[in-house]
């Protein structure tokens, strides 16, 4: 699962891998090819949402202890606010600096901003009118002016665990700047795609 957005010039599957099982970016040692690149067909632009494209590798993955997947949520889940999650990626560190070598896999703790509250926040300082919303239902807000995504995080997982189980909640999608003050990260909301993902993605029995 990725945002479409980073895709959306590069359609051929074949320009990219998946790296499975190493913690720091560039390390070769298990990569995939990519055989398809799902986009969802709402998407128009990141801004109006559908922010959201599914991989489809060539080759089955062995689950290990080293290689797992974060399950999906059930479609009652709400992530409510307040709740404490995790972001990971190679993104830069802040705003001006890249992450360095040896380029380890990083997280930070974020947590989960109620949608009306994040859509008040964007509105702050623009001249979009309040009754256009910025954060729509199938978005999630997540972080602060201190914790948040960043650069090179787009289409990575925002997971959240629920009693005791990992579940992805969304997916890097748009931001303006890193950890700015009244811009919390943005996040394509997984329960809301959820019938199209099990489209391609066989329900867990």
């Amino acid at each position: 699962m990725a945002k479409y957005n980073s895709f959306q010039e590069y359609m051929d599957p074949t320009r990219f891998r998946v790296q499975l099982r190493e913690q720091h970016l560039y390390y070769q040692d298990r990569l995939l090819p990519v055989s398809r690149i799902i986009p969802h067909p709402n998407y128009y632009t990141a801004e109006n949402g559908a922010d959201i494209a599914l991989l489809e590798l060539e080759d089955p993955v062995n689950i290990s202890s080293h290689v797992h997947p974060v399950p999906l949520p059930p479609a009652s889940e709400t992530f409510p606010p307040g709740s404490q999650c995790w972001v990971i990626g190679w993104g830069n560190v802040n705003s001006e600096q890249p992450l360095p070598p040896p380029f380890p896999l990083r997280q930070v703790k974020v947590p989960i901003v109620e949608n009306s509250i994040c859509d008040m926040k964007y509105h702050t300082g623009l001249y979009t009118a309040d009754n256009i919303p910025i954060v729509q239902d199938d978005m999630l807000c997540a972080g602060n002016s201190k914790r948040d995504s960043c650069k090179g995080d787009s289409g990575g997982p925002l997971v959240c665990r629920v009693n005791c189980t990992w579940l992805q909640a969304g997916v890097v999608s748009k931001r303006k700047g890193c950890a700015r003050h009244n811009r919390p990260g943005i996040y394509t909301r997984v329960t809301h795609y959820l019938d199209w993902i099990h489209q391609y993605v066989p329900r867990k029995p």
